[in-house]
């Protein structure tokens, strides 16, 4: 998306009302739904992947078990599991 498109998008939602904005809302969460989706057919068991923690970092790890919204992944050094969304989610090469 077009950068300078988010200042109208924004002046236009300045500008709704309320059934307008919760249209808005409901096809924002249908385009995440759609998003993690895709994200999740990059994905499969084995896979070695990282994501980025705001507190520790990068955190490497391997795809244990595909759910239908989040993705298991098992820390690399075996001492932790996370469910991570798949749009977190990086392949590591």
């Amino acid at each position: 998306m077009k950068q300078q498109t988010i200042p109208e998008i924004q002046a236009m939602i300045m500008n709704m009302d309320n059934d307008e904005m919760n249209s808005l809302i409901e096809t924002i969460r249908f385009r995440r739904k759609q998003l993690s989706s895709e994200a999740k057919k990059k994905f499969k068991v084995g896979d070695k992947v990282y994501f980025v923690s705001r507190k520790v970092g990068k955190i490497y790890g391997t795809v244990e078990k595909i759910n239908r919204k989040n993705i298991l992944v098992d820390q690399t050094n075996g001492m932790q599991s996370w469910n991570v969304s798949p749009t977190f989610l990086t392949l590591d090469k």
